[in-house]
C-alpha cells in the first residue's frame, strides 16, 4: 500500500514516462521538486510536476497531454497501484497559453480519497542553463516495480 505522496509521485513518474515515449526527449526539461526527488535523493515529495518546454506547439502539447490522461491503458496501469480514477479539470477552462500550459486533476484512490495534482509546462525564460539527459534514480523506479528511463533535467549546478 502506498501513501498519498507516493501515489502522486507514481502518477508523475508514469505520466512523464508516457510523454517521453510519444515525443522527443529533448523537448522537455524536468525541473522543481520532482527533479530534486528523481535525481538528487530529496526526501520531499512534490504535489505537482513542472517542466520547461524547449520546442513544440501549444496545440500539440495540449493534444498529447489529454491523450495520455484519457488513455485506457495508462489508467489501467495506475489502477494496479491503487489510483482508481483521474478526474481531469475542465479542459476548456485549463490554462494553455504560449507561456504556460497547465493540466490540473484529482487522483482518486481505491479508498475514495481525492488528491489534487497538476502538471505544468513553461515556455517563459527558457534558460541557457545546461541540462543533462540521465536515468531517473533506479531506486525510485524499483520501489514502484517500474523500469527507470532517461529524461532531460537540470543538473545539480543549476538547481542549487
Amino acid at each position: 500500500m502506498y501513501t498519498d505522496r507516493q501515489l502522486r509521485e507514481l502518477f508523475h513518474f508514469c505520466f512523464l514516462e508516457r510523454l517521453l515515449k510519444i515525443s522527443d526527449i529533448k523537448l522537455y526539461v524536468l525541473k522543481g521538486g520532482v527533479n530534486l526527488r528523481f535525481y538528487f535523493h530529496s526526501p520531499l515529495y512534490s504535489e505537482d510536476m513542472d517542466l520547461d518546454v524547449i520546442a513544440g506547439s501549444v496545440a500539440t502539447l495540449r493534444k498529447n497531454g489529454y491523450k495520455i490522461l484519457d488513455d485506457a491503458a495508462f489508467r489501467r496501469n495506475l489502477r494496479t497501484y491503487g489510483i482508481e480514477d483521474i478526474e481531469i479539470n475542465d479542459p476548456l477552462k485549463a490554462k494553455h497559453t504560449e507561456t504556460t500550459q497547465r493540466f490540473r486533476m484529482r487522483l482518486i484512490t481505491a479508498s475514495g480519497d481525492s488528491m489534487p495534482t497538476k502538471i505544468e509546462f513553461s515556455r517563459r525564460n527558457i534558460s541557457a542553463d545546461p541540462t543533462s539527459i540521465e536515468l531517473i534514480d533506479p531506486e525510485i523506479a524499483r520501489f514502484y516495480n517500474k523500469l527507470s528511463f532517461r529524461c532531460q533535467h537540470y543538473p545539480a549546478e543549476v538547481v542549487v
